[in-house]
């Protein structure tokens, strides 16, 4: 089985491809210090890491849902070891913490941002016309129908 292949990316879009754990390291050493995050992702993966002040905090996705390890206070070092392991696809590194699933739409990857449904302004534009066409046409019916109805009414009347 041939190994997927990686893309390291950062905040400033900065991409590299199949990065090195030297340039994976670099990066991550400067989140919080000229950066606000960066990103490793293969496929439909990734993992991900930004500043919290304190620390750095990470998520990841495994294809199913984007997930946050619940400490926000993680050394660059540490941060390292994840992308390192990630990369490598051992998947020990998530058993030793807390982790909740993330629901935000803004936290999605890039890929599932894109795969994802865009609201399309000329297609609501015209749906809104096709609308408002079909409600004038109807209005127009009716009113000629009710002007028809009292021209015969009337007629009827004066005879």
């Amino acid at each position: 089985m041939a190994s997927p292949s990686f893309v390291l990316e950062d905040s400033r879009g900065n991409i590299i491809s199949n990065p090195g754990d030297d340039q994976i390291r670099d990066i991550i050493n400067q989140v919080g210090r000229g950066i606000d995050h960066c990103i490793l992702r293969s496929e439909s993966t990734y993992i991900q890491t930004s500043s919290s002040g304190k620390g750095l905090m990470v998520e990841f996705s495994d294809g199913t849902g984007v997930t946050q390890v619940d400490r926000t206070d993680f050394s660059p070092q540490e941060v390292q070891e994840f992308f390192s392991s990630f990369k490598k696809q051992d998947n020990s590194w998530k058993e030793k913490f807390k982790l909740s699933r993330v629901n935000s739409p803004a936290k999605e990857s890039p890929a599932d941002q894109e795969s994802r449904p865009q609201f399309n302004v000329k297609d609501e534009v015209n749906h809104a016309l096709k609308r408002e066409g079909r409600y004038r046409l109807r209005r127009f019916i009716r009113r000629g129908l009710s002007l028809l109805t009292g021209l015969f009414i009337r007629r009827r009347m004066f005879k």
